[in-house]
């Protein structure tokens, strides 16, 4: 006998009334889960989330299956109204798609012009998501392409979409991906927009690779490429972790990577160092054996990025390498003092 199907319930919100919609239209087609997924090429257990209102689509997952379903553009034209009706219930400036939103948000000019100056942290503790967005548009507002900020703003897009449901110890997780690449443009000087893009992305693949595209990492890869250019996906796929080999000792796996992925693609190492950083500085909001457990991993591969960021080749001037390599000084003895504190050795440095 087969598993009993849920019962959906479209008048929970407008999130739940797209997945019923999505689930009618399938029915009608005579399509399972795993039928639509081969034919959009997306994982047959996500669309499932979307149609039970679990998570909500991003707009190319809604494409997707409004071509594979024959829907003519109506399943688009009711995910743009659930989308913004999403928004609406979330309260003004809320992020699309989805995006989970803290803080209250610049109030008016005076805050705006003050977001621009204020340190990141600041940002994020005073006005939350909506300060960091705002903050990133007004450094996207910095270049003159339209086609440059329009493409910054698909790529943040499409980040806070995949990440809607995760959060980061106290906070959405999308602030972490916002102060990645925040970081790389105000304090790196990076106006790179390939690097900037990847920045936003850099855990899509890791995290979300079957909401990207069907076909594992490669496809993900893929449709990153399709969406961003092939430099900004391979920036992405050069700093995701590989999956786990068993029998090995998870967090060697990871410093291996590291070295290995990094040595040969200077502009990764710009982005894995802005996450390394927000990582450490977001050690002092975890506690408990998590904080210790992740100190020990991070500790032994300060000197790793120190030395990557050390070499000629890193494309960024000897002030930002100075400051960053300051900022892994700090980050070690933070580790230490975490590891003394719960009462161990020190966090090993390599």
């Amino acid at each position: 006998m087969g598993r009993k199907r849920r019962v959906l319930t479209p008048e929970r919100s407008a999130v739940h009334r797209w997945g019923s919609e999505l689930r009618a239209r399938r029915d009608e087609c005579g399509l399972s889960l795993a039928g639509l997924g081969r034919l959009a090429r997306y994982d047959a257990s996500y669309l499932g989330r979307l149609e039970r209102g679990d998570q909500f689509a991003t707009l190319a997952v809604a494409e997707a299956c409004d071509r594979v379903l024959g829907a003519g553009g109506e399943l688009v034209r009711s995910w743009h109204a659930a989308d913004g009706e999403r928004r609406r219930a979330d309260g003004p400036g809320a992020g699309a798609a989805g995006q989970a939103v803290s803080g209250g948000g610049p109030a008016g000019d005076a805050d705006l012009q003050l977001v621009t100056v204020m340190p990141l942290h600041a940002v994020t503790a005073m006005y939350g998501e909506q300060g960091l967005r705002a903050r990133f548009a007004a450094e996207m507002d910095r270049f003159p392409d339209t086609a440059v900020r329009e493409k910054a703003a698909r790529a943040l897009q499409l980040a806070g979409d995949l990440h809607a449901a995760d959060r980061r110890q106290r906070e959405p997780y999308v602030n972490h991906l916002l102060r990645v690449a925040l970081r790389i443009t105000c304090h790196y000087g990076v106006g790179d927009i390939d690097v900037i893009c990847a920045a936003l992305l850099h855990d899509a693949v890791e995290d979300h690779a079957a909401e990207l595209a069907a076909g594992g990492r490669a496809g993900a890869v893929a449709a990153l490429a399709a969406g961003f250019g092939p430099r900004a996906a391979g920036l992405v796929d050069a700093v995701t972790n590989p999956d786990w080999v068993p029998g090995v000792d998870r967090d060697q796996q990871y410093r291996a990577h590291v070295a290995d992925s990094l040595a040969g693609n200077p502009w990764a190492r710009v982005i894995k160092a802005s996450d390394f950083t927000d990582n450490g500085v977001g050690l002092i909001h975890t506690s408990g054996p998590k904080a210790v457990r992740l100190a020990r991993k991070y500790a032994p591969l300060v000197p790793v990025l120190a030395s990557l960021i050390a070499r000629p080749d890193t494309p960024l001037p000897p002030p930002v390498k100075a400051r960053i390599l300051g900022q892994f000084v700090a980050a070690q003895e933070r580790f230490a003092v975490i590891a003394r504190a719960a009462g161990g050795p020190a966090a090993p440095q390599g």
